[in-house]
C-alpha cells in the first residue's frame, strides 16, 4: 500500500498477516486518513528501488482515524496529481526485471485460460493516445482481483488503468519474448504483472481524466480497432493500430523483419 501526504511525498506501507483482515474493511483508494503509532525503519533495497528511505509498518497498535471521523474536522487532501510514467515507446528499453508505472486505456481482452505451465493468464490490448497497443497479461489472483472487472467493464466503456510496478516479461531463455513481424515494432514488448503490481481502475488523477476525454472523442476509432483485434473465437489478435510506412531509407535501422 502508498501513503501519500499534502505534499505528495510517498511512502510504502505495509500490514502483515492477520491484521490484514484487521484493516481490509478500513483503507480505501485516494480518503484521507490521520495515522499515528506506525513503526518505520529504514527500506531494503534488495527488492528494487523503493519510494522512500523508510517504509511504514501498520499493527493493531497502529491508529488509523478516516478524516471525517477527526475532532476538531479537518479537510480532506485534494486529489494526487503526482506519477512517474513511462511512455509506451519506451518500453522496449526498459531493463529486464525492473518495474515501472503505466497510465493506460484497456481497449480489448480475452477470457482468462491457461498457460503452458498450467497457471491462469489473461490478455489485455492496452494503448496510450498516441495510438501504441500494447499486450498486457495478467496472472492468476490478478485475473480474479482485476482482470474480471476490466472485462466488465469493457461491456460498456474503455476504461482507463494505473498498472504500478509492472514488468516486460522473460522467456524460458531469459529473453523478451518476440512477436511475430507482421504486429510491427509495437507489439515486440509486452507487458505483465508482478507481485507487488498494483491496478487502479478509472483513477481519480488529471492525467487519467485528460486521457479518458481523449478516448471519449475517439470513441469510433476504438470500437474499429476493438473489433479488428477480436478473433473469430473471441480471441485477441495482437494487430497495428494504423499501418506504419517506413521509408526504404530507414528500413535498416528497424529492429524487427517488416514488409515492403
Amino acid at each position: 500500500m502508498v501513503l501519500q501526504d499534502e505534499e505528495e511525498n510517498q511512502v510504502e506501507c505495509v500490514i502483515f498477516n492477520a491484521e490484514i483482515m484487521h484493516f481490509a474493511d478500513l483503507f480505501r483508494p485516494f480518503h484521507t486518513y490521520l495515522v499515528s503509532v506506525a513503526q518505520v525503519k529504514e527500506s531494503n533495497y534488495m527488492y528494487g528501488n523503493p519510494l522512500n528511505k523508510f517504509t511504514w509498518t501498520i499493527d493493531r497498535c497502529t491508529i488509523v482515524e478516516p478524516i471525517e471521523t477527526v475532532n476538531p474536522p479537518e479537510k480532506p487532501l485534494p486529489p494526487p496529481t503526482r506519477l512517474n510514467l513511462t511512455p509506451f515507446g519506451n518500453f522496449e528499453y526498459q531493463l529486464e526485471g525492473s518495474e515501472f508505472d503505466v497510465l493506460a486505456i484497456v481497449l480489448n481482452a480475452s477470457p482468462s485460460t491457461y498457460a503452458s505451465n498450467g497457471r491462469r493468464i489473461q490478455d489485455f490490448i492496452i494503448m496510450d493516445d498516441h495510438k501504441k497497443p500494447t499486450k498486457f497479461t495478467l496472472w492468476e489472483e490478478f485475473i480474479d482481483h482485476d482482470g474480471n472487472k476490466l472485462l466488465e467493464l469493457l461491456k460498456k466503456e474503455y476504461p482507463i488503468i494505473l498498472a504500478k510496478k509492472v514488468a516486460r516479461p522473460k522467456s524460458s531463455s531469459g529473453k523478451t519474448p518476440q512477436m511475430h513481424a507482421r504486429w510491427s515494432n509495437k507489439f515486440n514488448t509486452g507487458l505483465t504483472n508482478r507481485f507487488s503490481t498494483t491496478i487502479e481502475i478509472n483513477p481519480p488523477y488529471p492525467q487519467a481524466n485528460a486521457l479518458r476525454t481523449w478516448a471519449q472523442q475517439n470513441e469510433q476509432m476504438l470500437i474499429a480497432y476493438t473489433m479488428k483485434s477480436t478473433g473469430p473465437t473471441g480471441s485477441l489478435l495482437f494487430v497495428p493500430f494504423e499501418e506504419e510506412i517506413v521509408p526504404i531509407a530507414e528500413i535498416r535501422h528497424c529492429s524487427s523483419q517488416i514488409y515492403v
